[in-house]
């Protein structure tokens, strides 16, 4: 068993659900270790990883939805509704990384980048987790999400490229301030992350194919899957219950902590 891997899927299946950046982890990590870059075959299964996990976690509310677009099963307006505001959120970040992904790659992927990103964002995900707590009325379902706080979240999932941001946690600071509960902001941008987190991981597939697997190792492969998919899980489901508690702020003084120690170490 590769422990490059295990650690690396590790990190990935959790940062991708918590609001805490990915990126953030994956260039802290490495340096730290003096780890080599894992390469492109790795990147694509740790996302497919991930993909089974949110799946999995919420199989019952896919199936539901899939029910309702083909005509059966109860509650079939809300889930086809539903259905309807996930395919609408594609579109901003589909369009921003078609249109801006490798500018943003070329220009942005640095560490200074991460740790103001992380910086300011965690600061934007406490303001919204303090308008929750000012704000009487919520949305506390997803299918009872509208449209305008559909196209709020799907616009903020495009400032998501931004390196040190995090998907998870711009999306939900998102839902927060435009009135959903915790438990809806956690959940709509969980749902809406299945089809960016397909798409993405088809396209590095795509990029994989044509520039060949050569060197690739299968054992670290497998096990990069196999943790980024359970640890992805266990965040998913620790996330849900944590936020109906305790709320954001433990991961905006994550969030600063590990910018200010990106800053110091590297």
């Amino acid at each position: 068993m590769n422990p490059q891997s295990v650690i690396l899927g590790i990190v990935q299946g959790i940062t991708e659900f918590l609001p805490v950046s990915s990126s953030g982890h994956l260039i802290l990590i490495p340096e730290i270790f003096n780890w080599n870059d894992q390469g492109m075959a790795f990147d694509v299964v740790v996302h497919l990883g991930t993909l089974v996990a949110i799946i999995f976690a919420f199989r019952q509310k896919i199936a539901k939805m899939l029910k309702a677009i083909i005509g059966q099963g109860r509650g079939q307006e809300k889930q086809s509704r539903l259905s309807g505001l996930i395919i609408l959120s594609i579109i901003p970040a589909a369009l921003a990384g078609y249109l801006f992904n490798d500018y943003i790659e070329a220009n942005f992927r640095s560490k200074t980048v991460v740790v103001v990103s992380l910086i300011f964002w965690a600061i934007v995900l406490w303001l919204a987790d303090r308008r929750f707590t000012h704000t009487r009325r919520h949305t506390k379902t997803s299918s009872s999400v509208t449209i305008p706080q559909t196209i709020t979240v799907a616009l903020s999932q495009a400032i998501a490229l931004i390196p040190g941001t995090s998907r998870s946690g711009i999306t939900m600071s998102a839902g927060l301030f435009s009135k959903m509960d915790r438990s809806t902001a956690v959940e709509f941008s969980f749902l809406i992350s299945i089809p960016i987190i397909a798409l993405a991981g088809l396209w590095e597939l795509f990029i994989l194919f044509k520039t060949g697997f050569n060197g690739v190792e299968i054992g670290g492969l497998i096990t990069g899957f196999i943790a980024s998919a359970l640890s992805g899980f266990v965040a998913i489901k620790f996330l849900l219950s944590f936020v109906k508690r305790w709320g954001f702020g433990l991961f905006v003084f994550y969030r600063i902590a590990l910018g200010a120690l990106i800053l110091i170490l590297l």
